[in-house]
């Protein structure tokens, strides 16, 4: 199953695209999910480690506890502002930044950390050494029971050298990481059960 987003879509100006004006690499993904956008958004709030995880590889992002095959009231009150964990070993506090949210339209999560230990850089604090990224989710809608759930990632560093980083292990890991993310998303919405992957493809 593919997640290539259009030259179009890959050309979109999205919300979130101001975080990073500066962006050093972004990659825009796409997959089409056979529902309404009302229904899909429930599951892209509710993500996050020790939520309904990120329905990628519950080993690397969400402790190996699988994620949610369900709807999960207690994770629908998402706000600006909010911090939704990144990994198991993140405390209190630390991972993606709620920067926007449009009901049933898009999410934006952020982050803006020290490098290379990745805490969160503090009210006007000018780290010399920075990783900033923004990861926009934005649902658009082509009929009544079909969406392209599209995905963007843009990041932003200093100094030059961390690309090296990011282009030899950072994008690899996040594509494959994404691409599981969005087939897994898809196939819990129209329960697509297989006999592996804890009952996802």
């Amino acid at each position: 199953m593919k997640i290539t987003a259009t030259k179009e879509e890959k050309s979109l100006m999205l919300p979130g695209d101001e975080v990073t004006p500066n962006f050093k690499g972004r990659e825009t993904h796409a997959i089409t999910i056979n529902s309404s956008t009302k229904e899909i958004f429930p599951w892209i709030k509710q993500m996050g480690c020790r939520r309904a995880g990120w329905y990628s590889y519950d080993k690397i992002d969400n402790g190996g506890k699988s994620s949610a095959r369900v709807i999960i009231q207690e994770f629908q009150d998402v706000k600006i502002g909010d911090i939704l964990p990144a990994r198991p070993s993140d405390p209190p506090g630390v991972g993606f930044k709620v920067n926007g949210i449009k009901e049933n339209e898009y999410l934006v999560l952020t982050t803006f950390s020290k490098f290379p230990s990745f805490r969160p850089v503090k009210q006007n604090e000018q780290p010399k050494m920075f990783w900033k990224s923004s990861w926009t989710f934005f649902l658009r809608k082509e009929s009544l029971n079909r969406t392209r759930l599209i995905v963007r990632s843009s990041v932003d560093f200093h100094p030059w050298w961390i690309s090296i980083l990011s282009y030899l292990i950072a994008k690899p890991l996040h594509f494959i990481m994404q691409k599981r993310q969005l087939i897994n998303i898809k196939n819990r919405i129209e329960k697509r059960y297989t006999a592996y992957n804890n009952g996802y493809k």
